[in-house]
């Protein structure tokens, strides 16, 4: 969809993408296809004032089975301001490789007047004809994605079905048999160590005290994670870890797969390390120990009405309802839950800040009476949408930033765990394959930092759009009438999550982030009428997701507000 003019003097976007992040060091990818664009652009200049390149974006390791892209997300951004006037691609299905996104794509493109070329297809689509023949070709790329994802499924499941390994994190206590795909071999060392876990359950009877003494005899996980994978192993074990190690089938010489929604079992290629008959009395242990915690609601329990939506405004980490004994009744607490539990059993503190609990009824107080200023002060209103806005502008947060920064994270655990492979081996080894591998996770995550440190100097509008005031006004007498109708502590609840994203709680201040994303306040408008279920309706919990909300920085699409006061907990 190139104009004919003379001299058209396009501002030129070029897109790039690839599929997998092995693909950056390979010939033909992204170097390659930027190349080839600009080699395009550069001949097209020298016959005429043909246009000059505003701007490059880059989606690295990324499918093409949607639009959730941040390269392209911002390229979008920038077609609807009017930035660029034509986009260059390689090839159609850097775009996209699904008919009804490329549609919506293309729609875009005709309403703003910007034009599109693919070197590689060369379509005239400023006629019917190459309009045609446009879509046939992004039809036959997403069938072509469709018939190679059920072939990897269906070679999946036969491998699957005769025991074999499909990739992936090599259980603790295997290693890989080189040259002999889909067998595992024992590792000796590592399988001391599995057999001491489902000892040392068997012993406490207990995740937490069990983790702890192994850690406290030094029986600990390497970092080193052999198979898939790219974060390293923690060095020390805890609940989490623990119940996962104990609770894989691999360790009997089990492999489990699915076959529809049914999950079965055949026996695996590879030599249990655990005898079968041990491994189901720990399985058996298990399950005993997570009846016993199973508490059955009653009247006398704190109804913790803000529980999912509480956060550690210092470490991020949740934070749970509680309760603790005082010399007369219970009190009820919001304290970090994850985190706490998983610190219990730990040699070293891992905790990113010093725990603290808030009490209950005075956080449920401070944010109920800032709920209900919110549904009667009409100014109130508008000062959270004028935030919200102003937060969407300035949006420097997303999804693509905190992929990058825990990928990052991971490469750099998994350079020290090779680092620490190097120094043990004997010296009669070669390490030149060790220096080798740590090169390309040094490149890798020196990539990852730079496109960090790019986009928060170049922040994308990748957040949910707030919605306007008019209808957030709509929306908040809506939740009013429920507010007044509904005083039972499980309703009201459900209130405060239609309004409420997270809350983030210090000791001595909260800061409450408001909800007011379009598509939510959209439908929860809608629903008065019929069509879409009321928001406000008390039946199966439903999410922001599912309303359209997306779970970014800021992609609630509100504004926030934050309260002085005295949180501290009363002495017990």
């Amino acid at each position: 969809m190139i104009s004919q003019n003379a001299n058209p003097h396009y501002k030129i976007a070029l897109y790039v993408r690839n599929s997998d992040i092995k693909q950056d060091t390979l010939e033909g990818t992204v170097k390659n296809q930027e190349q080839r664009l600009r080699e395009f652009v550069k001949l097209k200049n020298l016959s005429g004032d043909f246009g000059k390149i505003v701007g490059v974006y880059i989606d690295r390791s990324l499918s093409g089975k949607n639009m959730e892209r941040p390269a392209l997300q911002r390229l979008m951004g920038d077609v609807r301001e009017e930035k660029i006037n034509l986009i260059l691609v390689s090839e159609l299905s850097r775009v996209s490789r699904n008919m009804r996104d490329f549609l919506s794509f293309w729609d875009l493109l005709k309403e703003y007047k910007c034009g599109f070329s693919s070197l590689r297809e060369n379509v005239d689509t400023s006629n019917a004809a190459g309009e045609m023949v446009l879509r046939t070709i992004v039809n036959i790329a997403q069938f072509e994605r469709e018939q190679t994802r059920e072939r990897v499924l269906a070679n999946t499941a036969a491998r699957s079905k005769r025991g074999l390994y499909n990739g992936g994190t090599v259980p603790l206590g295997y290693q890989l048999i080189q040259d002999k795909p889909g067998y595992l071999e024992i590792n000796r060392e590592e399988a001391v160590l599995v057999r001491m876990a489902f000892d040392a359950f068997l012993r406490f009877e207990s995740l937490n005290a069990a983790a702890k003494w192994l850690n406290k005899n030094n029986f600990r996980p390497s970092k080193i994670v052999k198979g898939g994978g790219q974060c390293a192993r923690q060095c020390q074990f805890h609940c989490g870890n623990l119940q996962y190690l104990l609770r894989n089938k691999a360790y009997k010489g089990v492999r489990n797969y699915r076959e529809g929604d049914e999950l079965k079992e055949v026996p695996a290629v590879w030599d249990p390390i655990v005898e079968a008959e041990k491994f189901d009395r720990v399985q058996e242990l298990m399950k005993e120990n997570y009846s016993k915690k199973r508490k059955p609601f009653v009247d006398n329990r704190w109804p913790y009405t803000l529980s999912g939506l509480t956060y550690c405004s210092k470490c991020k980490d949740a934070m749970c309802g509680k309760s603790a004994h005082g010399r007369t009744q219970k009190y009820g607490y919001y304290e970090h839950s994850w985190a706490s539990r998983k610190g219990a059993s730990l040699v070293k503190g891992a905790l990113k800040c010093n725990p603290h609990r808030v009490p209950a009824e005075k956080l449920e107080t401070a944010v109920n009476a800032v709920v209900e200023r919110l549904l009667y002060d009409k100014d109130f209103a508008r000062e959270i949408i004028e935030e919200a806005h102003r937060a969407q502008r300035d949006n420097s947060g997303h999804k693509e930033l905190a992929r990058l920064k825990k990928m990052a994270t991971g490469l750099e655990g998994h350079e020290d765990a090779l680092i620490a492979r190097i120094a043990e081996l004997p010296s009669n080894v070669s390490a030149a394959a060790f220096y080798k591998q740590l090169e390309k996770v040094q490149a890798a995550r020196e990539k990852a930092e730079n496109s960090i440190v790019e986009i928060e100097q170049n922040p994308w509008d990748g957040a949910a759009m707030p919605t306007g005031l008019e209808d957030y006004r709509a929306f908040l007498r809506l939740v009013r009438k429920a507010f007044e109708r509904e005083s039972g502590a499980e309703k009201r609840s459900k209130i405060f999550r239609r309004l409420i994203n997270r809350i983030e709680v210090g000791t001595d201040r909260i800061k409450i982030h408001f909800n007011a994303s379009n598509d939510v306040i959209k439908a929860g408008l809608r629903g008065q009428n019929g069509p879409v279920t009321p928001i406000l309706s008390f039946g199966p919990e439903k999410s922001f997701k599912n309303n359209g909300s997306r779970t970014l920085t800021n992609g609630w699409g509100g504004g926030t507000r934050t309260l002085d006061t005295w949180i501290n907990s009363p002495p017990l």
